[in-house]
């Protein structure tokens, strides 16, 4: 989810947990808390192209 109306600090909370990482990355989707149900397929093609990426380093 992209924004979370309860809590303003969603956005930066998970740029956060991304930095904790080196391959780290946050990839913001529009959808409910169900996106691996709604948008997987987006989601793997997401994932496919980083792991290209982050291999080419």
């Amino acid at each position: 989810m992209r924004f979370n109306e309860h809590n303003k600090q969603w956005i930066p909370l998970h740029e956060e947990q991304a930095k904790q990482s080196a391959q780290g990355k946050m990839i913001p989707m529009e959808g409910s808390h169900y996106l691996h149900h709604t948008m997987y397929k987006e989601i793997a093609g997401e994932f496919k192209e980083y792991m290209k990426q982050i291999q080419l380093k």
